[in-house]
């Protein structure tokens, strides 16, 4: 069972709420389907703990470099960092906030695929 994090589950939110394009970066699905449709059904999947600690500049970043929230020229990005430095400051440690994330690695084998 997955680990509700607040921080996370709202950082979800301000996101969600400054989505101004649907793109395959903020896509939901089945992504072990897909990869087995890549590589077929013999991959190995290893996950690892890697949390991104971040300071409130270094967060805001994250969040806009996002190819689904507003760019520089849109009139909606101030909007949008103020809410992501309102989150850190609500949530940060001092001066540093660390994301829970966790990185899947797939190791599979494309040798044999020839309907690519």
């Amino acid at each position: 069972m997955e680990r509700v994090v607040p921080f996370v589950q709202t950082y979800s939110y301000v996101l969600q709420d400054f989505t101004i394009k649907q793109t395959a970066g903020n896509a939901s699905g089945d992504h072990l389907k897909a990869k087995w449709g890549f590589s077929g059904s013999d991959i190995n999947l290893v996950q690892m703990e890697n949390a991104h600690t971040l300071d409130e500049e270094e967060l805001i970043h994250h969040g806009m470099s996002l190819s689904y929230t507003p760019s520089a020229d849109d009139p909606e990005y101030q909007s949008s960092v103020n809410a992501l430095g309102t989150l850190f400051r609500e949530h940060c440690q001092e001066g540093r906030l660390t994301i829970p994330h966790e990185t899947e690695v797939t190791i599979g084998s494309l040798e044999g695929r020839h309907d690519r």
